[in-house]
């Protein structure tokens, strides 16, 4: 009887620790976002870096077709530099970005148009129809 009693009890413990093991296992959490452009429209393709800034460990991602991007699996603590970066666009980074255990940090982007500096340069020659040291017919 004394081992039965015993046995129920493990059997609990056992239960009681297996329903909780995900909770003890857990030694990350994650970053996920959107990116989109000044008038809301999704930027797919934006690359997504975050440093964790005390040890320089960097983790990249791209956004999907709707803009959406995660970064799973990264260090707990911080703190993160995250950056987005498209062609086109101004790159944007934002600081201080904390990661708590099993949970999801977010960070919505919200990318600029990059300005266009091209100089156009034109230089023109003139040809003179009349040549002034010439006279007479020719």
């Amino acid at each position: 009887m004394h081992s039965a009693k015993t046995s129920r009890r493990l059997c609990t413990i056992a239960l009681v620790l297996c329903a909780h093991a995900p909770a003890f296992a857990q030694t990350s959490g994650s970053i996920t976002g959107t990116v989109v452009d000044t008038t809301g429209g999704v930027l797919p393709g934006t690359t997504v870096t975050a440093t964790h800034v005390p040890t320089g460990t960097k983790y990249e991602t791209q956004s999907d077709a709707s803009g959406a991007f995660e970064l799973p699996n990264v260090r707990v603590g911080g703190p993160y530099s995250v950056t987005a970066q498209l062609s086109g666009f101004e790159d944007l980074t934002q600081t201080d970005i904390y990661i708590n255990l099993g949970t999801a940090a977010l960070v919505r982007f919200q990318l600029r148009l990059q300005a266009i500096t091209d100089t156009v340069t034109v230089v023109a020659q003139i040809n003179p129809i009349i040549n002034p040291d010439r006279t007479g017919a020719s």
